[in-house]
């Protein structure tokens, strides 16, 4: 999985929130599953990564406090470098194919 995306507030599609956020989680805790991440916990560390967010005191981005928050609540490492690629997107020895390991992100989603 490489991203996340969240309009909680409907500034990009006017919605009803509370359907939205169940139907989302919902079909994020399918996805997740086969990782081995429990729903409950995966729902929970969303949130209180979210909570991480708004308190964020600046001292880093809000990406980098909800990630450091996610992977140690989930015990999970999502930026590991690939070790097919070597972190640098593409198969060893080419320019122009894609790593099919890590899909050209240069990472891989691990759960421990």
């Amino acid at each position: 999985m490489k991203n996340i995306f969240f309009d909680l507030d409907g500034t990009l599609l006017p919605m009803n929130e509370e359907a939205f956020t169940r139907y989302y989680m919902g079909f994020l805790c399918r996805k997740m599953a086969p990782y081995g991440l429990d729903s409950q916990r995966l729902i929970a560390a969303i949130w209180k990564g979210v909570d991480v967010m708004v308190n964020n005191d600046g001292s880093c981005t809000n990406e980098d406090a909800f990630w450091a928050y996610f992977e140690k609540e989930l015990d999970i490492t999502l930026k590991d470098t690939c070790k097919k690629c070597n972190g640098e997107g593409t198969a060893p020895g080419t320019t122009k194919k894609t790593c099919s390991k890590c899909g050209g992100s240069g990472s891989v989603a691990t759960v421990q």
